[in-house]
This record gives C-alpha cells, structure tokens and sequence, in this order.
C-alpha cells in the first residue's frame, strides 16, 4: 500500500495530467507546477513512477506543440501528445502498483545498465550496492549487470 505522502503525489500528478490532456491547463502552467522547488523535493523522495510523471510534466513546456493543441481565441483544445505521455504513465503506474519490487528490478537494472555502457558512473559496483540497500535491486541483478565486476568486488 502506499504511503500517505504518495498517495498525495500520485493524486496532484493525476488531476495536473488530466487537466493539461483536457486543455484546462497549458503545457506552461504545468511545468511551472511542476518547478516549484519544494514540490520537486517531494517528488525527488517520492516512488520513482511519480518522480517520472513529475519530470513528463516538467518538460512539457519543451514539447512541441501540434496545430490541434491550441485554437483560436486562446482557448485550449485536447493536448494529443500530452494525452498519450499520461496514458503511457498510468500504464507504468499500473505496472508498478501490481508489482513494485518486479518493476524496480527491470528499471533500475536497464538504468544501471545503461550507466555502465555510457561510462557515466564512476563506480557502478557502489551504484548497484546502494540500490540494494534501498530495495530496489537485489544481489543478482547486480550480477547480471556488471558480471565479473561484481562478483570480484572487494
């Protein structure tokens, strides 16, 4: 069950999404919801779905808009790209609310992953300790990732 604090986010985050998919709210206005700095602390803390939604939103003011998105007289229609970026992040919630340790494990090991690849982390092997620590990586998926880097570790 969540916590009350995620109950909190996942709710303002829903009722920003579905007010900026349905036009009552401009992809500006979102994101300057979204920047305020005490509300990006929560989410910071918050489950990693609702950070992602956080930061969805937060960009929107970068994403381009289509013709449709704004009519005439300054009056906002159905926002298509803002309706499909909600939608695909219920789809994650959902995912994550039916299994979140399953979901963790798949996100942070693609994350890890792609931080090895990249050469972004100077050391991977504390990256992955610390995701075991928080519970959200287990002993294996660190091997999996790192192989004979982390079953050498000291």
């Amino acid at each position: 069950m969540p916590a009350p604090t995620s109950d909190h986010l996942r709710s303002d985050l829903c009722r920003t999404w579905d007010d900026v998919a349905a036009g009552r709210l401009s992809r500006t206005a979102a994101a300057d919801w979204a920047a305020d700095p005490d509300r990006a602390l929560d989410y910071s803390s918050g489950p990693e779905p609702l950070h992602q939604a956080w930061l969805l939103l937060h960009d929107l003011r970068r994403a381009p808009l289509n013709e449709a998105a704004v009519i005439s007289g300054g009056h906002l229609a159905r926002d298509e790209l803002a309706m499909r970026r909600r939608e695909q992040w219920q789809a994650e919630l959902a995912r994550y609310d039916a299994d979140p340790l399953s979901w963790n494990r798949t996100h942070w090991s693609a994350y890890l992953r792609r931080t090895v690849e990249a050469g972004r982390h100077p050391a991977p092997d504390r990256l992955a300790a610390r995701l075991i620590e928080h519970g959200l990586f287990l002993d294996q998926d660190a091997a999996a990732v790192l192989d004979e880097a982390w079953s050498n570790r000291t």
